[in-house]
């Protein structure tokens, strides 16, 4: 029985970033994931389940102390937040699970990653003079280039996490059609659909990635704002700085919220203080009834 490559084919990157990243960050990562991408995992686990995928005897063996998770998670009837959290709490098993699936799929996944998104082809008519061919065609594309051609601008220590933060806001962009943040042709930063001045997609994402000396690219706080608002995970911020800017950013829009919340108040009423003038006490003196005393 063939495997199904639907989900993983949207996914590639992903996974194959899952395969090698380290605990904390595949923890991080994952309790972010998106629902389509808990869904591809799973049928990674049932492929390997059912015998779709070749595994060696030492994989075999290695998976074996993982068979509960892996059928919890093949099992339809769980609910996706309790197989999300199978991942995100006993995700351990994630590296020995995809490294096969990638190694008899790579192929066919890398193939899939670079059809995703086709260029637009649009036909413009130049003028209406008659003649043999009034219309040409031309291919417009968006932006500079597509996550996997920008890959290769990147250092090898982080083109696993570049790869997967360029389709994280490409997917953004697409399926939530939000301009919180992007790029243009000129490779330029796009924050709220605005472009910001100076600024370079590649500056920025390695800037994000790993610290440099006296490296503060135009556009930074805009790109570290728009990753927030895409909430991209901040254990994947390798530059400090950024990270913390990041983390206040949050704090600052939880405090907001918070004062947002607070209940209003009634204002309590003083008893107002009466001041006696020598006019009144003499008015009082007068209302006394001195016979009676």
């Amino acid at each position: 029985m063939a495997p199904s490559f639907r989900r993983l084919r949207n996914h590639a990157g992903e996974i194959e970033f899952l395969s090698k990243c380290s605990p904390r960050q595949r923890k991080a990562f994952l309790k972010h994931a998106y629902p389509e991408l808990v869904a591809s995992l799973c049928e990674c686990a049932s492929n390997v389940l059912k015998g779709n995928v070749p595994l060696s005897r030492a994989q075999k063996s290695k998976l074996s102390q993982y068979k509960k998770h892996l059928r919890d998670l093949s099992d339809n009837r769980l609910s996706n937040k309790k197989r999300k959290d199978i991942l995100v709490q006993r995700g351990g098993f994630l590296s020995l699970l995809l490294k096969p699936i990638i190694q008899s799929l790579g192929g066919m996944l890398l193939g899939a990653k670079k059809t995703l998104r086709e260029p637009i082809e649009l036909r413009v008519a130049h003028d209406s003079t008659p003649s043999t061919n009034n219309q040409t065609t031309d291919t417009i594309s968006g932006k500079i280039s597509e996550p996997d051609d920008l890959i290769h601008n990147f250092p090898k220590s982080i083109k696993g996490k570049a790869k997967v933060l360029l389709e994280r806001i490409d997917r953004h962009c697409s399926t939530q059609n939000d301009p919180t943040v992007d790029w243009n042709s000129k490779g330029e930063l796009l924050y709220k659909g605005e472009a910001v001045p100076g600024s370079n997609i590649t500056d920025l994402i390695i800037d994000v990635l790993q610290s440099r000396k006296d490296f503060n690219p135009n556009g930074w706080q805009h790109f570290i704002s728009g990753l927030k608002g895409i909430n991209f995970p901040e254990a994947f911020v390798g530059n400090l700085k950024r990270r913390q800017f990041m983390h206040q950013l949050k704090e600052k829009d939880k405090s907001e919220l918070f004062v947002k919340e607070l209940p209003t108040l009634p204002r309590s009423k003083r008893r107002r203080k009466v001041i006696s003038s020598p006019a009144s006490l003499q008015k009082r003196l007068k209302s006394i009834r001195w016979d009676i005393l």
